[in-house]
């Protein structure tokens, strides 16, 4: 996926937090098309946190206004005046005011609306940039775009009081950190532009209009990747097979790669190691891992398959959060949840059988897995870290062999076990090391899947 290491930070703790405990605040939700909008300022101050440190720092930014849409108004800092076309910010801003804001705002809601003036606002700024210094960049990342809810939960003078999204600029030269072509630039900011929509968006339904607290990370950052997937549902409906593609042979479209193809390969990492990555928590002191992240990913996109679409709305628009969110949304338990999605990624899109022939909810409908990962396979290979056609390899259970391993709590470990048409019955004992019974505390639970042989 384009942009290297700057994958990690790019929606880190900035995408959602930052601000300390949120005050309480209500707004009214934003119109999804606005009828009546004020008019923008055309030269604005704007406070932009300047800092990954724990210690918040702030720059004063002056930005003119050069895009005015009805979702999106697109600032850039007088630093950079010149460093987009007319022409390059009008086309930027159809995309994001004409596509990208209205499906994040028709699949998860319209979010809060503090400064009133019905939408979004684009700050590019070379702040964002200097976020991390150049000797930094090429080890630990850097920050493509945030946003930062002390904008709509704080009325602190460095706050801004509205929703907006800063991102990062063109800086061939390295002048405010490590370079950044614009051709890859304008190529990410599109996925991180929705992928931080969905943040702000979320904050605002729970924090701000329901007074209630933030989407646990693991939901939130799920949510955030599934919003990225909208961009690449755009493309694909765009550019139907064989048609904007490079090779006719490519699953996706080319315009479709940077907003998938990232999920893809973060799903796959949580596959082939399903068992050392959690669905449902993060890895401690992180929001989150990439392959966590496309776990996460992975399961809402099955459980939008199995439920419909809205139910991602229904995540996002309630003052729930983590699993009391999840249950409320798909009306079941999470164990149930958990138990059925560990059988669907494990048997979807089987290699002679049909795929009718599984129930509908032992599959992710929408993806074909089984295709997606042998294309990333042919694609990457072992060198590019996609080590076999399909991550899944069930481990194999002989008769009266015993196997021992660990697992985090909400993830899965496949098993698999071949029973002769004649045995009656097949006993398997699941324990601890020691050969005790597991605590009903740990939630440990089998989920079994039958094939004809």
């Amino acid at each position: 996926p384009p942009g290297g290491p700057a994958r990690g930070p790019r929606a880190g703790p900035l995408g959602w937090g930052g601000g300390g405990a949120p005050r309480r605040w209500r707004a009214a939700p934003r119109a999804p098309r606005p009828s009546l909008l004020t008019d923008p300022p055309t030269i604005r101050d704007f406070s932009v946190l300047a800092t990954l440190a724990v210690t918040p720092d702030f720059d004063l930014v002056r930005a003119d206004l050069r895009f005015n849409g009805t979702r999106v108004l697109v600032y850039v800092d007088t630093l950079v005046r010149s460093v987009y076309s007319a022409e390059e910010l009008e086309a930027m801003g159809q995309l994001y005011d004409e596509v990208l804001a209205p499906a994040v705002f028709d699949t998860f809601g319209g979010g809060s609306d503090i400064d009133a003036n019905g939408r979004v606002i684009l700050l590019l700024t070379p702040t964002v940039n200097a976020m991390v210094s150049s000797a930094s960049c090429a080890v630990s990342g850097y920050v493509r775009g945030f946003f930062y809810s002390h904008d709509l939960a704080s009325t602190a003078a460095t706050s801004n009081r509205g929703e907006i999204f800063y991102s990062y600029v063109p800086d061939e030269s390295g002048t405010w950190s490590c370079s950044h072509p614009k051709s890859a630039v304008v190529a990410n900011t599109a996925p991180t532009f929705v992928h931080e929509l969905q943040h702000l968006v979320s904050f605002g339904e729970h924090a701000i209009i329901r007074s209630g607290t933030t989407e646990e990370p693991w939901l939130n950052e799920g949510l955030s990747h599934i919003a990225e997937e909208l961009g690449s549902r755009y493309y694909e409906a765009r550019f139907p097979s064989p048609s904007g593609r490079t090779d006719p042979e490519q699953i996706f479209p080319d315009s479709s790669s940077v907003f998938i193809t990232p999920n893809l390969i973060y799903s796959y990492r949580f596959l082939f190691s399903s068992p050392y990555y959690s669905i449902t928590t993060c890895a401690p002191g992180s929001f989150c891992t990439l392959a966590e992240r496309g776990a996460s990913w992975l399961f809402l996109r099955w459980l939008a398959d199995l439920r419909g679409s809205e139910v991602l709305g229904q995540l996002v628009r309630t003052p729930l959060t983590g699993r009391a969110n999840l249950e409320a949304a798909a009306g079941e338990s999470t164990a149930s949840l958990l138990g059925d999605f560990a059988i669907a990624v494990a048997v979807d899109s089987l290699d002679g059988v049909a795929r009718a022939d599984i129930p509908a909810r032992y599959r992710v409908r929408s993806r074909n897995l089984r295709r997606i990962y042998r294309a990333l396979f042919e694609v990457y290979g072992i060198a590019g870290g996609i080590a076999r056609p399909y991550p899944i390899a069930p481990a194999a259970l002989a008769p009266g062999a015993s196997v021992t391993g660990t697992m985090r709590p909400g993830t899965l470990y496949p098993f698999s076990i071949r029973v002769g048409a004649s045995t009656a019955v097949a006993l398997l004992r699941f324990s601890a090391v020691e050969g005790s019974d597991f605590p009903t505390s740990s939630g440990a639970q089998v989920s079994i899947f039958r094939l004809p042989d």
